[in-house]
């Protein structure tokens, strides 16, 4: 009875071997080192399966916007997809009855994201992964064999393809070549380096100087500046103060022109003095006042009046008086009293 309880756990021993070294081992490529750079407009989404004990049997395939993109995808491999610039859903291939958990990416030109998958019991997950957890675990992943890739856009390069694409199953690899590929190998980071903006104020008078208060570095034309909100400030002699806060998107070139405002209005003394000059040699028109007037006897009352306006000395009483004689001047004789007065 205990040796054929013995036979019986070396058969299943030696099943579990086989089923997980033909489905976590098929189809090997190269081992990940870097990321790839993105094709000019696209960009390029990594997807990866990590191991996950005694689910190695269970291999589905991978669909993008449900449209298959590998019929299969083994532990510990990889897979780089070039894109155009959306919004990419990653499912997988069902069989079976499995829970599943779906991951869009929301994909912009020029950058490269990545996407963990998980086989766990009863459950296909995919989730988006940061840089630096994607790039340590994928360090001991390798490329998918070329014959499980469905779709052009899997990105597998001239060195991995030494066949064209089919349906063939691969050969299985050793177990051995699976024990080193989970060794974890230390990748040297890469360091991004940020793209700055730069800000250039092009402000009159020329001579005015300028500053960034949020900042403690002094301003110069074309600074370098990270993205974010800056306050300018431009002064100069005997102009108002301008002020305003700026925004700075990263990689922008901002020109920002400036037109000061002066306190008050210059006054050219070459032109004041003409001025002044001009009005002191002026000639002045004085009246002459008409100081006393005979009236004849035979004229009205109101004659009278306007005649005494005619001697009152002023411009605007001698100016209607002179309206109203002007019809009455064959019965009106007007005599200064000194002739030499009269204008």
């Amino acid at each position: 009875m205990l040796t054929r309880l013995k036979q019986l756990i070396l058969l299943l021993l030696l099943l579990m071997t086989t089923s997980l070294s033909g489905c976590l081992t098929a189809g090997i490529g190269p081992q990940f080192t870097q990321p790839s750079a993105p094709e000019n407009g696209k960009a390029i989404i990594y997807v990866y399966r990590e191991r996950v004990a005694m689910t190695g049997h269970e291999i589905p395939g991978v669909k993008m916007n449900d449209s298959l993109m590998i019929k299969t995808f083994p532990e510990l491999s990889y897979i780089p997809i070039s894109v155009e610039p959306g919004s990419y859903s990653f499912s997988p291939k069902l069989f079976g009855i499995y829970k599943t958990t779906p991951v869009t990416v929301k994909a912009e030109a020029g950058q490269v994201y990545y996407v963990k998958f998980r086989l766990l019991v009863g459950h296909l997950q995919f989730t988006q992964a940061n840089r630096d957890e994607a790039m340590a675990y994928m360090s001991t992943c390798y490329l998918i064999n070329p014959g499980f890739v469905k779709d052009s856009r899997v990105m597998i390069s001239a060195k991995v393809v030494d066949s064209p694409v089919s349906d063939v199953e691969p050969e299985p690899v050793p177990v051995s070549e699976i024990v080193k590929a989970t060794v974890p190998v230390e990748q040297p980071k890469v360091i991004e380096k940020p793209v700055k903006a730069a800000l250039y104020v092009e402000p009159i008078p020329q001579n005015a100087r300028i500053r960034i208060m949020n900042i403690k570095p002094k301003f110069k034309q074309g600074i370098h500046l990270a993205g974010g909100r800056y306050h300018v400030e431009v002064t100069a002699p005997e102009y108002r103060k301008y002020q305003q806060w700026i925004s700075l998107k990263k990689g922008e070139v901002k020109h920002l022109p400036v037109v000061l405002q002066p306190l008050q209005v210059k006054v050219d003394p070459v032109v004041e003095k003409v001025k002044v000059k001009a009005a002191a040699t002026k000639p002045v028109v004085k009246a002459t006042k008409i100081s006393s007037i005979k009236v004849p006897a035979n004229i009205s009352s109101e004659e009278k009046r306007y005649a005494g306006m005619l001697g009152s000395g002023s411009s605007i009483d001698i100016r209607n008086a002179a309206k109203i004689f002007t019809i009455a001047i064959h019965r009106v004789t007007i005599w200064p009293v000194s002739p030499s007065k009269v204008c």
